[in-house]
């Protein structure tokens, strides 16, 4: 990842004129501040949760280090929470952008709205609770 990292730096530096044009792209479709980052990340009531499923840091924390949580791509999303667009059509905007879940943000697509997904998502915290409730790894 550090070698990708360094790549796309030295190619950003050495192309400038594209540099201001990717940042107006990026602009279009991501208006959130870093202040209004940190409220997203910095819960105000309690640890962060997902806000379609509802599970918290520490239920996945948990999960992982029982060995309930099967995903092969853990080195890379499962383990922290990543953002999603409620409404898909609006971007990464101040009052668009949901925290989730890896397993809420990947079932929900951009087909959904937060609202039409919510059902599914509080089922899929069924299945989790039940992994942790029966502290077994593999399906039941």
């Amino acid at each position: 990842m550090q070698s990708l990292d360094t790549a796309i730096r030295q190619w950003r530096a050495n192309n400038p004129s594209l540099e201001a044009e990717l940042r107006a792209i990026h602009d279009q479709h991501h208006c959130i501040t870093a202040e209004e980052f940190k409220q997203l990340v910095s819960p105000q009531k309690g640890e962060l949760a997902c806000e379609y499923c509802e599970l918290t840091e520490s239920d996945f924390r948990q999960l992982i280090q029982q060995g309930l949580v099967r995903t092969k791509r853990l080195s890379t999303r499962g383990s922290s929470f990543e953002f999603d667009c409620r409404d898909p059509e609006q971007g990464y905007t101040k009052n668009n952008v949901a925290l989730c879940c890896y397993w809420c943000n990947n079932a929900k697509t951009d087909e959904f709205s937060a609202g039409e997904f919510k059902p599914v998502a509080l089922a899929l915290a069924a299945v989790w609770r039940q992994r942790l409730s029966t502290q077994s790894p593999g399906p039941q």
